[in-house]
């Protein structure tokens, strides 16, 4: 099991910013903590793919941990973090997940492999 971190401040700076998506594997039960200087919500999270959005039958959140919003909470060092918990099996794929920090939707990828 790894913990693996999702800065949000660059993205909360520059919504637009380019980034290589953050990786977990689901068979080794990784986890995400996204982590912001600013208070934050996850409010959306879906398999980043057109053929399944055509068809309907798209993939939700890949977490164990389902009911959204996940909020997140301030630290001792004043960060806000939430963690993801661990992806489920068989969930693997290119997701989008959404973020609402100061009114602001942002919308960074991650992989499940």
């Amino acid at each position: 099991m790894a913990e693996k971190v999702m800065d949000l401040n660059p993205f909360v700076k520059d919504p637009s910013l380019p980034h290589d998506p953050l990786r977990i594997k689901s068979q080794d039960a990784d986890t995400i903590t996204f982590l912001c200087d600013d208070p934050f919500a996850i409010t959306e999270i879906h398999l980043d793919s057109p053929a399944q959005a055509q068809s309907g039958h798209v993939r939700k959140n890949p977490f164990h941990r389902e009911s959204l919003p996940f909020r997140s909470t301030p630290g001792s060092d004043r960060k806000h973090r939430t963690n993801s918990g661990p992806a489920k099996p068989n969930m693997q794929g290119h997701y989008k997940i959404t973020f609402t920090v100061n009114g602001r939707e942002i919308d960074p990828d991650f992989i499940v492999d």
